[in-house]
């Protein structure tokens, strides 16, 4: 078993937005966005083991907000954003006071 929902592919993410360099991210820690423009789209893709697994686009104005939380959800294996507000049990916009 390569993870803990007996995926035979090990968690093993990289997320890159609009084109920039990947960065490695933990599937069980959702990630602080927040340092991009906030008027335009931004691309986000999502890469396991180094294949394509997620892309999509979003503007902050769809989420009335500056901070965003990206995470991933084991049960579907899917990558999601929310207001850090709609997500209590998510740290992430601590990462922006620290």
């Amino acid at each position: 078993m390569a993870n803990d929902t007996a995926s035979p592919v090990p968690y093993e993410f990289t997320v890159s937005f609009d084109g920039g360099a990947p960065v490695s991210v933990l599937h069980e820690k959702p990630v602080l966005v927040a340092a991009l423009t906030l008027a335009s789209s931004h691309r986000v893709k999502i890469r396991q083991v180094g294949k394509p697994v997620a892309s999509f686009s979003f503007r902050f104005s769809e989420y009335k907000g500056s901070n965003l939380c990206l995470w991933f959800n084991p049960l579907y294996e899917s990558w999601s954003l929310s207001p850090p507000s709609a997500m209590r049990w998510c740290r992430c916009a601590d990462q922006h006071d620290a």
